[in-house]
């Protein structure tokens, strides 16, 4: 294609990249040739020619027309065809400018009938050619149709249409024929279509089903145009798949709840349509009887398919109280039917009176009284009213009807109308009023007065007279007219209630409007009267009336309303006065009274005399009666008052007259009912029904009414009693309607049977039947009739014997009236059958569901027809709603009817397991929940109901766990079993155990199931028993430690006994609020989280500015079972991290500002900050305290224990100048500031003296003064009395010294003492500032328990008692911090007697192989000189001084003698250790090792790169090779490696070797200067008791435990045993042994003992001997303590006091006897050794005296002299003789122990908590030994 070649190859794809040109409308969707052509080379025309419809012969001519569509000039030339049949011009260059076209004609001319195809190519300059395709076509037949016509979905018997169209695509003339199967249709079936014509074809199909139709619908062509053309078919397929519709409501179910009267209530519901198929419906009513409340705006239509349609829904009531109840149906035509039920309340105006009781009291006749009743309308709508009294009676009303006004802002609306009492008789006057409303009940009250004159007075008559003669009369007790005095018994105050005007019923006050008042001792013939049409010429009319006395008395009968005038007084004022009154009362009786026996009647004549032209009268005519026994007062009695009675007759007339009223003018008159239909509710046959609608007159006159009384249809009976043939009636049945007014008329139905009834009832206007109105009134009677189930049937499925089956049944009321129901189940199916409501009350056309619960009792077929009573309920019965009430048959009428129901069951064997039958929830956090699975499985072949239930082991309740069950109660198919999850949520601490019961019961009738009280073993439903434990994860600090501080001082200063009492205790409630929301501010840690936690004060010490931080260890350790997540965070501190740009905001307040600080210069930092530990598992934590800023520093922080306590703990410390001096007491350690004495008795005559250790924390020595003002305001506020007594108020303590300030604490009441003490230092210069810190004394006085003391608080048991401190062990568990440590943290001596010696031991233990220490201890307050004891009293140690070498350790022995004075102390002593000088040999064994080394050949290297001479590894350490070869004796020389090169450069440069030398000798670390002295404190702490005292609070037996020697050698002779050395004493001892050993008793002695081995770990109690070993406990009262077992080998008695080594000799002499544990109330696991020999001596002395021992050991010591043991136990030196002998003894035995298991590592140190820190502890404070091995 020429240049267009180059273009592209392929066709472009559609529209993208295209060149915009003018074409661009008529680009194809694929890429022609033409289209290209005219893109590339600018030229367009078309592709093909074709000749259709030609004849041979004939010539037909076509033009192909070249368009240059591009910019530029192009020259085209053509080619002719090759045949001769077409012909052209000739071909010459055509020159197209752009834009313009040129045109070639092509002649056809065929000579046969066959078909020609050519072309012609045109050749473009430049560019290239192209050809146009020229054909000849023969005629064909062809039809252009859809492959497939698609109906789609549609829905079942709905009509679907489908249109398409056909083309002839050929050029002949055909005629076409459909042939399509069934069910499809198609119009219209066959036709012609010209060459290029289309045809229109109509499709149908309905489905009948949901089914896919697929047919081929075939098209067959014929020739019509005589080229006799073959048939051509074609086909289409036809496909439509049929579908059932599905509609439905969105709501099933619409209550429109309570609607008052006269409003309309609309709510809107869709109708879905969820199918894939579009529907026409059709909207119903479900029942053609309803009461035409309820309107549906849709009427049908069509519904397409996932869509809706939204339906109005008006529910306008008619009728007050009535339930209504009505369906709408929507149909379709596939049989989907979709239903709404309707249903409403109506309920009326709520409408009442002010007052329904008027006591107008006596009145003068003539004169009047006056009362306000006021009718309130509480409603929304306004309400009609009507009082069906006259207005010109007796009592008189100032208007009769009205409407009220809706309530307005919770104001309700009000009338007011007076009532007017004018008696013109002397009488009582009593009458029951009643009040029509319209759409409510009427309403009642009574008017009650008195009329007199001069002349006759009668009794005063009260409202209380006519209560409770009324109630007489309506219990019975008396007839109408007899006395009250004829009663049988009095009355009771609900009879009273009964009768009165505001407890009239409904039913009631509407009869009274039709029927006599029953109560009433007269009757009356008629209750109306019309005189028809008259006037006032004519002469008066007049009608008759019977009046009969009822009753047994004489009665007075006159006619009220009726003005006396004066006949003979003819003046003009009497002649007014009478035309008045006969304007306002035309009607006249006569006689106006008369008399009547019992059963006598009279008739009184009523004449009707109108003043008026075209005036309508009515009037109520009241005739009063009243016995005529109580016309005077003086006749009437309480007992006999009998009140008065009332009766009314209306009469009508009217002066229209018969021709005017025809002339007259038309009534302009309606009812109220909408439509003019009146419609009663549902009543039950042999009832009434009762409609008040108001008849309104909008006319300007007044409009007479009639409802004339009409035959009713055939058959039915005129009522004797109310004379209708109708069963409707009304009152009033005539009347007059005021003009602008209306009148309520009455309606009543009598339903005297169940068909419909419908009446038009005419109301009759000015006596013209032709202007009468028409009012449809309709109603019917009903009875209950309710069905159940289906044909009232059903069945149970078969249920196991002991499980229940559960049915829910229907039931409907078929009726249109509220019925009462009850299930009638015999009592002997009261265990197998059951119903839930078992009675109730079901509206009308109601369906409400029922309960039942069958329980097989035997494996058998059950049948049962079970009677359903129905009743139906009185009218003022309440409802008793769905669940039923018995309560409600009580009011319910006697119809009755009864259903029976048949009901078939059948029971089967079953039975249930449960696995596991152990289930252990195992440790769980308190609040949070655990899960764990129960498995029931069902072995019968029935379905089995079971129900869980937890029964709690004794000593558990469920208020302390919740167990719940995902399904506590459900039901187990047949053969196979079901998982339950079972969830444990623990509400408190502590094991709980409980038993899952599955019980095979019905659980909605926990009642009937048994106990398990009542269940024997056999029948005992399966369980299975659980174990749970709740806790917190709970922390405690085991241990503490400080270099330089003992740990009783440490672990008081940290106030860790409060801390562990904390994190011990569970969290509280807003801990846990905090934890549950992540705290305030998002942060656990923020201020305000903070504030509501508990804080413990943690004091860290005081210390120098500059000088080393002070580092406090301590030991957390978990002492729960659950892990323990904590975390430490300081205040204000963020959980998160904070991004580098975040910038933090400046403090709020001075803490924050001091706390920042504090964090920002690392004044105080915590190592680790967070951790997790095991139960059991510990982990240490340090706080280090810079003294890098003088000042008291503060440290706020958190300790979070996850789903545990947090503790607000607050960090002081101190640091001071080096010039400044204080003491250990500041507000930064506030714990120190505070002491406790022990409790003293009150009435001890010499309370011990009790010390306070004071600490110098400075390098200075300080001076201290006590300020006793306190201590006398004290003794003044207690009768002069010294409370307090300091010893020694001033005293100096040197640098980093303590002293004793003693004191004596003597209460004289049982009571707390507290007394803050100032301690001021005295000032050394006056220009020095002296500091004065306050000490808290707090002391308790008691009373021994058998005098009635109270026990006494731990917080007040004393600072010495370390026994209630939680976590406090004596033995540290922390890896010692210095190379030296002391096995105890403190000596406890516990309670001695006064003059006792006791010993402990402590030891000195290196845990280096590097050196060894001198060590020298230092008594501090405890020496001689310091004053810190009792003169009498002292403590010893020995060794005072020594080596304590390489990791080897040195027992020390530490002895208190007791003074004759009672004391308590608790103070330290110090240890110092200092490494030993170094000794002229070893200085110069350095230097000869450094000539040595300066003397040594140097090493050259022979190849290789210069190597540097780098450190060892000992000197990057910080140690010296030197130093080390000197202290190890090691002649090691380090060899220098040199390079080949450096060694010539030195030979040919000396000066080289010596700047080599000194380099390297610069690249080796300084030598390590000598270690640092160490300081260890050990704190003692005892009391020494009276001896007297001692024996009375702990026994004989305790105080024979203690050694108290009773000789004490001359003081002038203590030179002696200084002149005795080592030899002398070794010759004594000899002497003495020999002189035992020569003994033949000892040695028979010996010789027996030597058949009992004694295991030697047997007098070591921490030893782990083997329980066999252990001595026998002794059981009674042979000890003097609480014996409380072995721990580890360590016999425990608490509490007894600690002894000394005289225990051994008592043993043997029976003087004394062994220690026991340390202090009272705390039992030590590790008595000391010498004590522990005094046990087992003393214990097996008690073994040989049990009667279950040999007899023969009875005479174990037979051999003895009992005289000469008399003498030895009462010769005091020899007793303190073998005191010593034997503590020498044991002590070395002890040591010897030692250091046997240092040989061969069968010993190991016995920590009680398993926390192995050295081999020996103190012993006597809680260390002892164990062993490795188990023998």
């Amino acid at each position: 294609m020429g240049r267009g070649a180059a273009v592209s190859e392929d066709p472009l794809p559609g529209h993208s990249g295209r060149i915009s040109t003018m074409y661009e409308t008529i680009e194809p969707q694929v890429m022609t040739q033409r289209y290209e052509r005219a893109h590339v080379w600018g030229i367009d025309c078309v592709e093909r020619l074709t000749w259709r419809g030609w004849e041979p012969g004939g010539s037909y001519v076509r033009t192909v027309t070249l368009k240059n569509v591009g910019k530029k000039a192009l020259k085209v030339k053509y080619r002719l065809p090759t045949t001769k049949y077409f012909e052209m011009e000739f071909p010459e260059t055509m020159k197209i400018q752009p834009g313009l076209s040129a045109t070639v004609d092509v002649t056809f001319r065929p000579i046969r009938f066959e078909q020609y195809d050519d072309f012609i190519e045109f050749k473009v300059a430049g560019c290239g050619s192209f050809q146009v395709k020229v054909s000849a076509v023969l005629p064909f037949i062809s039809l252009k149709m859809p492959p497939t016509v698609d109906f789609g979905y549609g829905a079942v018997n709905e009509l679907m249409t489908k249109d398409f169209s056909f083309v002839n695509d050929g050029d002949v003339a055909v005629a076409y024929k459909w042939a399509v199967d069934s069910p499809f249709v198609f119009s219209p079936l066959q036709g012609e279509l010209q060459p290029g014509q289309s045809a229109h074809v109509h499709a149908e199909f309905t489905p009948v089903d949901a089914t896919v139709n697929v047919v081929n619908a075939v098209c067959v062509l014929s020739d019509v145009s005589g080229h006799s053309l073959p048939e051509q078919s074609y086909a289409c397929s036809v496909t439509a798949v049929g579908k059932y519709p599905y509609v439905r409501f969105s709501e099933p179910e619409v209550d429109f709840g309570e609607v008052l009267v006269g409003r309309s209530v609309e709510q809107t519901v869709k109708l879905m349509n969820q199918s894939l198929v579009g529907t026409s419906y059709e909207v119903a009513r479900g029942a053609d009887d309803h009461d035409h409340v309820f309107r549906c705006t849709g009427k049908g239509g069509y519904l397409k398919q996932k869509s809706h349609e939204e339906f109005k829904l008006a529910f306008t009531p008619s009728m007050p109280g009535t339930f209504s109840s009505e369906s709408f149906k929507v149909y379709t035509p596939g049989g989907n039917v979709a239903s709404v039920k309707l249903t409403g309340t109506a309920v009326g105006p709520r409408v009442s009176l002010s007052q329904t009781t008027f006591q107008f009291g006596s009145v003068i006749s003539g004169k009047s009284a006056r009362r306000v009743l006021d009718i309130e309308n509480h409603s929304d709508l306004p309400v009609h009213w009507q009082i069906d009294s006259e207005c010109l009676g007796t009592f008189q009303l100032s208007k009769d009807r009205g409407i009220l006004e809706p309530k307005f802002q919770g104001i309700p609306g009000k009338a007011q109308v007076v009532v007017t009492f004018a008696p013109i008789e002397p009488a009582n006057y009593h009458k029951r009023i009643i009040v029509a409303l319209r759409d409510h009940r009427p309403l009642a009250f009574d008017v009650v007065g008195t009329g007199y004159d001069d002349k006759r007075r009668p009794a005063p008559m009260r409202v209380s007279h006519v209560e409770e003669y009324r109630a007489l009369c309506a219990t019975g007790l008396v007839t109408p007219g007899q006395p009250p005095s004829r009663s049988e018994r009095s009355l009771f105050p609900n009879e009273i209630d009964a009768v009165k005007a505001s407890a009239m019923t409904a039913q009631e006050t509407f009869m009274a409007m039709f029927e006599p008042d029953p109560l009433v001792a007269v009757s009356l013939d008629k209750s109306q009267i019309d005189f028809g049409p008259t006037n006032r010429f004519k002469t008066p009319q007049s009608r008759t009336v019977t009046v009969t006395n009822d009753c047994k008395q004489k009665l007075t009968v006159f006619w009220g309303g009726q003005e006396p005038s004066e006949p003979n007084d003819t003046s003009l004022d009497a002649e007014a006065k009478r035309a008045a009154a006969a304007e306002r009362n035309p009607f006249f009786v006569f006689p106006e009274q008369c008399d009547l026996r019992p059963g006598q009647s009279a008739e009184f004549r009523i004449t009707f005399r109108p003043t008026k032209d075209k005036q309508h009268y009515a009037r109520q005519l009241e005739c009063f009666a009243y016995v005529k026994a109580m016309r005077s007062f003086r006749q009437v009695t309480e007992t006999n008052f009998t009140p008065p009675w009332t009766s009314t007759v209306w009469a009508f007339g009217h002066t229209h007259g018969h021709q005017g009223a025809q002339l007259g003018f038309q009534p302009k008159c309606s009812f109220s009912a909408r439509g003019s239909r009146l419609y009663f509710p549902p009543t039950v046959k042999g009832d009434f029904a009762f409609q008040t609608i108001a008849l309104r007159n909008d006319g300007d006159t007044t409009v007479g009414f009639e409802f004339p009384a009409k035959s009713g249809p055939p058959g039915l009976e005129i009522d004797e009693e109310t004379g209708h043939s109708s069963p409707f009636s009304c009152h009033p049945s005539k009347g007059s309607v005021p003009p602008k007014s209306f009148t309520l008329v009455t309606f009543r139905f009598d339903a005297t049977d169940t068909e419909p009834h419908r009446e038009q009832m005419h109301c009759v206007l000015n006596g013209l039947p032709e202007r009468a109105l028409t009012l449809d009134v309709r109603a019917r009677g009903h009875t209950p009739r309710v069905t159940v189930g289906d044909s009232n049937s059903f069945v149970f499925t078969p249920t196991c014997v002991g499980a229940s089956a559960t049915r829910e049944i229907e039931m409907r009321n078929a009726s249109r009236i509220n019925v009462l129901y009850e299930w009638a189940i015999p009592e002997r199916l009261a265990n197998v059958l059951d119903v839930s409501p078992h009675a109730g009350l079901i509206r009308g056309d109601q369906t409400i569901k029922s309960t039942w619960t069958f329980r097989p009792n035997k494996s058998r077929k059950f049948g049962f027809t079970i009677p359903l009573v129905l009743r139906v309920p009185d009218s003022e019965v309440s409802d008793p709603g769905a669940t039923g009430r018995r309560e409600a048959f009580a009011g319910a009428s006697t119809v009755e009817e009864r259903v029976d129901v048949c009901i078939h069951a059948e029971g089967t064997s079953g039975s249930v397991a449960v696995r596991p039958e152990n289930i252990d929830f195992g440790q769980s956090v308190v609040e949070q929940p655990v899960e764990r699975t129960l498995e029931l499985l069902n072995r019968s072949g029935g379905i089995v109901r079971y129900r869980l239930e937890t029964v709690f082991d004794e000593g558990c309740t469920e208020f302390d766990a919740d167990v719940k069950f995902d399904e506590s109660v459900g039901q187990i198919p047949a053969k196979s079993s079901k998982q339950v999850r079972i969830t444990y949520v623990g509400r408190c601490r502590g094991d709980v155990g409980f038993r899952i019961v599955c019980r095979v019961v019905d659980p909605s009738r926990p009642s009937r199931a048994r106990t398990t009280d009542e269940e024997s073993e056999e029948d005992a439903p399966p369980s299975a028993h659980a174990i749970a434990t709740a806790d917190y994860p709970t922390l405690c600090v085991t241990d503490a430690a400080c270099p330089g501080v003992a740990k009783p001082v440490l672990w008081k200063r940290l106030s860790i006994n409060s801390l562990n009492a904390e994190l011990a205790k569970p969290p509280t409630a807003t801990e846990a609020r905090l934890q549950a929301n992540g705290g305030y501010d998002g942060s656990l840690a923020s201020a305000r989280s903070l504030q509501g936690l508990t804080s413990v004060a943690l004091g860290l010490g005081v210390g120098l500015e500059g000088g080393e931080p002070t580092a406090v260890y301590l030991e957390i350790c978990n002492t729960g079972a659950l892990a323990a997540e904590w975390r430490l965070m300081t205040r204000d501190e963020s959980e998160v991290d904070m991004e580098n740009w975040v910038e933090i905001g400046e403090p709020d307040d001075e803490v924050t500002a001091h706390q920042r600080f504090v964090v920002e210069n690392g004044i105080v930092e915590i190592t680790p900050r967070l951790g997790t530990l095991q139960p059991g598992e510990r982990q240490p934590l340090r706080v280090l305290y810079k003294h890098s800023h003088a000042g008291q520093h503060w440290l706020t922080a958190l300790l979070h224990v996850k789903d545990g306590r947090d503790v607000r703990l607050e960090l002081g410390g101190r640091t001071i100048g080096s010039k400044l001096r204080c003491l250990d007491i500041s507000p930064a350690n506030p714990s120190m500031a505070s002491h406790t004495f022990a409790p003293v008795r009150i009435g001890d005559v010499e309370p011990p003296k009790q010390a306070i250790e004071l600490r110098n924390p400075t390098g200075e020595t300080v001076e201290w003064s006590v300020d006793l003002d306190p201590c006398r305001a004290l003794r003044d506020a207690n009768w002069g009395f010294d409370i307090l007594t300091c010893h020694n108020p001033t005293g100096t303590i040197p640098p980093h010294g303590t002293a004793l300030l003693n004191w004596t604490f003597q209460p004289c009441e049982e009571r707390t003492y507290e007394c803050a003490v100032p301690l001021e230092i005295v000032k050394r210069f006056p220009w020095e500032t002296a500091e004065t810190c306050v000490l808290t004394l707090r002391g308790a006085g008691t009373l021994p328990t058998d005098r009635g003391g109270k026990p006494v608080d731990e917080t007040l048991a004393g600072d010495c008692d370390r026994g209630c401190w939680i976590g406090y062990r004596t033995v540290p568990s922390l890896p010692p911090a210095q190379e030296v440590a002391l096995s105890s943290g403190s000596c406890v001596f516990g309670a001695v007697p006064t003059l006792s010696v006791v010993r402990r031991i402590v030891t000195l233990r290196s845990t280096t192989d590097d050196r060894e220490y001198e060590f020298e201890w230092d008594l501090g307050a405890f020496g001689q000189d310091a004053g810190g004891l009792e003169p009498g009293s002292s403590i010893a140690i020995e060794p005072v001084k020594g080596t304590v070498e390489r990791g080897e350790e040195v027992f020390v022995k530490i002895t208190y003698r007791a003074g004759p004075k009672p004391q308590v102390f608790d103070g330290e002593i110090r240890c110092v250790l200092t490494p030993p000088a170094r000794t002229k040999e070893e200085i110069e064994e350095e230097e000869r090792y450094l000539e040595q080394k300066a003397n040594e050949p140097e090493y050259i290297a022979i190849d290789g790169p210069p190597e540097p001479s780098m450190p060892t590894r000992k000197e990057l350490a910080g140690e010296s090779e030197v130093w080390g070869a000197i202290a190890s004796k090691d002649a090691t020389l380090r060899k220098s490696v040199v390079h080949n090169h450096t060694t010539s450069s030195a030979a040919k440069f000396p000066h080289l070797e010596k700047l080599h030398d000194a380099a390297h000798e610069r690249t080796l670390p300084k030598p390590r200067p000598p270690p640092a002295p160490i300081t260890l404190h050990l704190t003692l702490e005892g009391r020494s008791v009276p001896q007297v005292a001692f024996r009375e609070e702990r026994g004989a037996d305790a105080f024979d435990r203690f050694f108290v020697p009773d000789w004490r050698p001359d003081v002038n002779l203590d030179f002696v045993p200084a002149n005795l050395d080592a030899e002398d004493m070794e010759t004594i001892f000899q002497d003495m042994l020999h002189e035992m050993l020569s003994d033949p008793a000892v040695r028979r002695g010996m010789e027996d003992l030597a058949d009992e081995v004694v295991p030697m770990y047997l007098a070591q109690r921490g030893g782990g001997a083997p329980r066999d070993f252990l001595p026998i406990v002794p059981e009674g009262d042979d000890v003097g303590g609480d014996f409380a077992g072995y721990d580890d080998g360590v016999r425990v008695v608490d509490p007894e006091p600690e002894g000394a080594v005289g225990g051994a000799v008592g043993g043997a002499a029976g003087s004394t006897r062994g220690s026991a544990p340390p202090s009272r109330g705390s039992p030590s696991k590790a008595p000391s050794s010498l004590g522990d020999a005094g046990d087992v001596a003393a214990d097996a002395a008690h073994s040989c005296a049990t009667p279950d021992a040999p007899a023969g050991d009875d005479d174990e010591y037979a051999f003895l002299d009992p005289l000469e043991v008399a003498k030895a136990q009462a010769n005091p030196e020899f007793r303190t003789l073998a005191e010593w002998a034997m503590e020498a003894t044991l002590f070395n035995l002890v040591k010897e122990l030692r250091a046997e298991a240092y040989s061969t590592g069968r010993w190991r140190a016995a920590d009680p908590d398993d926390v192995g820190v050295g081999v020996v502890g103190g012993v006597g404070t809680g260390a002892g030994w164990a062993s490795d091995v188990d023998d």
